[in-house]
């Protein structure tokens, strides 16, 4: 079975990696490091092999395939724990403009937006106003370009983004909770940890624009469902980070009002509770103290 052959690689890897420990961390740049997240994005990507035998509907224990991909993705976070610092980095913006952010969906839809140019228009001195809900737009805060559907390369990519794209990739293909906890967790050590998409902003801003929209906010936003909490407390962080990148408060409220106003009952009850548990974990957090360096704390 390739997954137990995995398992042991990457034992075999960390024990190595003890066995060398000299307190420097190697980082993820590093010659070694792109070896190791070369090795991880590999193994994430190859197939496992093997089938699942557990039986959803009879809420049965977790199968061999199960509880091998979940040792699977943890000895990968303990690898990625081991290239890159213990503290997390803090968010571009202030806390105060991410509460505002998260707490206070916008106030202008799309009619309201036209009603209001169009009123502008008739009397252009209500435009010198210091109503905060009118969004300005600078050369440091340009209108959202759409770039998602902008090609790049994945060859040209550096490991660690190839890394976070295949566990975005992977991470449909999962239910069991566990795993995805996993999968959260390399997610979280290569964004909040080794900053790789807040360094991917310059360098590969179309990468970043597709990931945000067509793969990491939309999966943290189904990771939010309130029978696992223990998957909100990593997603919430991430989601967090993901609002500070480039137009990821955009995208994220344009995800939420299509959610909210789906012809789909299913969906919109889903979509009040997923925004419910991501406020109601926000707060929790926030009154224990912060996410360490995510937010930097209230």
């Amino acid at each position: 079975m390739n997954l137990g052959c995995f398992i042991l690689m990457f034992d075999l890897i960390l024990k190595q990696m003890e066995l060398q420990d000299d307190g420097v961390m190697l980082g993820l740049e590093s010659s070694l490091g792109k070896d190791i997240v070369g090795i991880i994005n590999n193994v994430f990507q190859a197939p496992w092999g093997g089938s699942h035998t557990c039986q959803k509907d009879e809420k049965a224990l977790e199968c061999s395939l199960c509880q091998s991909s979940i040792l699977c993705y943890q000895l990968g976070c303990e690898l990625l724990e081991r290239l890159t610092p213990r503290e997390e980095i803090r968010l571009v913006e202030s806390t105060d403009i991410l509460e505002d952010t998260l707490l206070l969906p916008q106030v202008f839809g799309p009619e309201q937006r036209t009603k209001q140019g169009a009123e502008e228009a008739d009397n252009p001195a209500s435009t010198h106003t210091d109503n905060p809900t009118i969004q300005s737009y600078s050369p440091d805060n340009p209108p959202m370009k759409n770039n998602a559907d902008k090609k790049f390369s994945y060859q040209q990519l550096p490991v660690s983004l190839k890394l976070i794209y295949t566990i975005l990739q992977e991470m449909s293909k999962f239910e069991e909770p566990d795993i995805l906890f996993n999968m959260l967790n390399c997610l979280n050590i290569l964004c909040l940890h080794g900053e790789c998409l807040y360094l991917a902003r310059k360098d590969h801003p179309h990468f970043l624009a597709h990931i945000q929209e067509k793969m990491l906010i939309p999966s943290l936003w189904t990771m939010l469902k309130s029978e696992f909490c223990q998957l909100a407390s990593l997603a919430v962080p991430q989601l967090l980070h993901a609002l500070s990148l480039s137009h990821g408060a955009d995208i994220f409220w344009n995800l939420v009002d299509s959610n909210f106003n789906s012809k789909d009952w299913k969906i919109r009850f889903e979509a009040g509770e997923l925004y419910m548990s991501l406020h109601l974990t926000y707060v929790c957090v926030c009154v224990c103290g912060g996410w360490g360096g995510v937010g930097g704390g209230v």
